[in-house]
């Protein structure tokens, strides 16, 4: 299904994009225009959809110069044409449908960069680079923003040298994904009032529905609760009622718990309740978004 995925959304519609790019030549300077702006849409669509750590974060910046090249090869070709050239009123109506599609797949995905006041924390993990593979405010863009309670919650992968967050689209070996076993720090200055250690990690594509944060930690700080899952067994390296300060190592990165390959899942709730509506977390002042990343 990741295979699919990736090659859908990563290597696919980015092509339809460069197509739409470069095509935009066929006509005058307005069906060049519409046609730029589609392609600028689709690609800004997919640059907050897309799960591009699958085959390379980097793999964006490569589509985003080959349109851009595309669409500045295609205005080349305007310099001696008029505004209109067809004389098929029909065909230019089609042809304006490209960018109304593209600037509104567009406008919906960006509305999950949108957020009430969020409480700002310290990234929760060091020792490389990372990427937000879900967060946001629309299902588009987080998966678990149907939830309320984790309305805003993310998941985080790391990102090899490569900008992959594994050796593979889908290994089976849970070390094959950069982010097992790496440290996870507290956001915040706060109390441990929740814990949970010692349940077995998960085989990649199982899950254990039964233990959703599997191994985990909630932590209290700034009138909120913040829930870092998916620890790895035996990791924890901190007791309920203990007070830490931010930076401080809780345990390792693990697939413990409802997941299907090993991340960092956080979200965060009102004190005192677990079922309240999910309250939005920024990173060093940064909305936690689908592809933001920190580190590195």
């Amino acid at each position: 299904m990741l295979v699919a995925i990736a090659i859908l959304i990563d290597v696919l519609l980015p092509l339809y994009a460069l197509y739409l790019a470069w095509s935009s030549r066929k006509s005058g300077r307005l069906h060049w225009l519409m046609r730029t702006i589609a392609a600028a849409g689709v690609m800004g669509f997919l640059t907050l959809v897309a799960r591009w750590d699958l085959l390379s974060a980097y793999l964006v910046y490569v589509w985003w110069g080959l349109v851009a090249l595309a669409a500045l090869l295609g205005l080349l070709a305007m310099r001696d044409r008029r505004w209109i050239e067809t004389e098929r009123p029909r065909a230019l109506l089609w042809t304006a449908l490209d960018p109304i599609i593209g600037v509104a797949l567009f406008g919906y995905a960006a509305t999950g960069l949108l957020h009430s006041e969020a409480v700002d924390l310290s990234p929760p993990l060091s020792g490389g680079t990372f990427m937000v593979v879900q967060g946001g405010n629309n299902p588009l863009v987080n998966y678990h923003n149907t939830y309320a309670p984790q309305r805003f919650a993310i998941d985080i992968v790391a990102l090899d040298e490569f900008g992959r967050r594994a050796d593979g689209i889908q290994p089976a070996e849970l070390d094959d994904y950069v982010i097992h076993g790496m440290p996870v720090v507290s956001p915040c200055a706060g109390e441990i009032v929740e814990l949970v250690d010692g349940l077995p990690e998960s085989a990649i594509g199982a899950t254990d529905a039964e233990n959703p944060a599997g191994n985990h930690v909630v932590l209290r700080c700034a009138g909120i609760d913040i829930t870092l899952a998916h620890m790895r067994p035996g990791s924890l390296q901190v007791a309920i009622g203990e007070v830490v300060a931010a930076g401080q190592p809780l345990g390792e990165a693990g697939n413990s718990g409802n997941t299907t390959e090993p991340h960092l899942h956080i979200h965060a709730v009102p004190q005192g309740e677990p079922d309240g509506e999910g309250v939005p977390v920024t990173f060093d002042g940064r909305f936690a978004v689908r592809n933001m990343t920190f580190g590195g």
